[in-house]
């Protein structure tokens, strides 16, 4: 058995995602014990992200200004973003209105902001993000960090911020890299990006900040998918010693 799971785990955790400037690190420092524990590792494949101007439909149309990826899914419940989605007829809403930072507050000091709830998040909070988070670029108005689940499987977290106080963000969970076989699997999120946006919003909203929280209410099919697909055996975060139920297949 031993074998056979170092046999699974080796090509991954070589594996450096296409597109990453960034070696991804075989643990966070940050990330929770059991996690840390974890023999199978996936970080992922890392999509084309960043302020770009993009593409926002199957027709051409482009963005007005740089703006953050949208999500491209259209039934699997993994990512919420700002930016217009690239399916207008999707069975998932995925669509966060921009955040709004407070009167008399520059971008620079939101980033900044930010940046301090992103070093001060707790790992495993919830039940999710155990793997750990860490911050890979802050620009005066543009912010990139990286959660990791259970099994490090990386989400893409960002934020930009604009003269006329809005914020553009967004959070994703990547497809898994693929498996010695050459798989790839995209499994729901377990409701990760609502919990972690949450997360952030609660904290900003007491600061002023207009940030709306994520419920059932405004994003019903996200959670509705997520629930259908099952959270203990799709769950990212799956803690076995805890939860006391088998292991999901992919591991």
């Amino acid at each position: 058995m031993e074998r056979r799971q170092a046999l699974l785990a080796a090509p991954l955790l070589s594996q450096v995602p296409w597109g990453s400037t960034h070696a991804e690190p075989l643990l966070f420092d940050n990330a929770v014990q059991e996690s840390k524990d974890q023999i199978y590792r996936n970080f992922g494949l890392k999509p084309n992200i960043g302020l770009q101007v993009r593409k926002l439909d199957r027709k051409g149309r482009m963005s007005d200004g740089p703006v953050l990826r949208a999500c491209q899914e259209q039934v699997i419940p993994r990512c919420f973003s700002s930016t217009e989605d690239f399916f207008r007829e999707k069975k998932v809403e995925t669509k966060l209105e921009p955040w709004r930072i407070p009167s008399g507050t520059t971008p620079e000091e939101a980033i900044q902001r930010l940046k301090q709830l992103v070093e001060s998040y707790p790992p495993g909070h919830d039940g999710i993000d155990s793997g750990g988070c860490r911050l890979l670029q802050v620009q005066p108005r543009y912010l990139y960090a990286q959660f990791a689940s259970f099994i490090g499987l990386i989400s893409d977290v960002e934020f930009a911020v604009s003269e006329d106080g809005l914020v553009q963000l967004r959070s994703a969970l990547r497809s898994m890299a693929p498996d010695a076989l050459g798989t790839v699997q995209t499994p729901p999120d377990s409701l990760v990006n609502a919990k972690r946006l949450n997360w952030f919003s609660e904290r900003l909203r007491k600061a002023g900040w207009t940030a709306p929280e994520i419920t059932e209410q405004t994003h019903p099919q996200y959670f509705a998918e997520n629930l259908k697909a099952g959270l203990k055996t799709i769950g990212l975060e799956f803690m076995p010693e805890k939860d006391g139920v088998p292991k999901p297949d992919y591991l």
